[in-house]
């Protein structure tokens, strides 16, 4: 198990954050503490990981500053 990170922007759309921490990670990270799947998202499954499929895991703040309005729309679109 080895990590990686370092801060940049990352960018969805015409959205931009700048400094954000960005954490790279070997396959033993697949089940790590303390994170909380909640309804909102979940973690790579093994088969993601094996194939070596490019994925991110967001934490909840940076998720809404990036993605709130289309989550809105789609709320609006398909309400519960």
């Amino acid at each position: 198990m080895a990590d990686n990170g370092a801060n940049a922007r990352i960018t969805y759309r015409d959205k931009s954050i700048d400094n954000t921490q960005i954490t790279g990670l070997t396959s033993g990270y697949i089940n790590f503490a303390g994170y909380n799947a909640d309804h909102r998202g979940r973690l790579m499954s093994p088969a993601e990981v094996d194939s070596s499929r490019p994925i991110v895991v967001l934490g909840w703040q940076i998720a809404d500053r990036l993605f709130w309005r289309d989550r809105r729309s789609a709320r609006q679109d398909h309400p519960d």
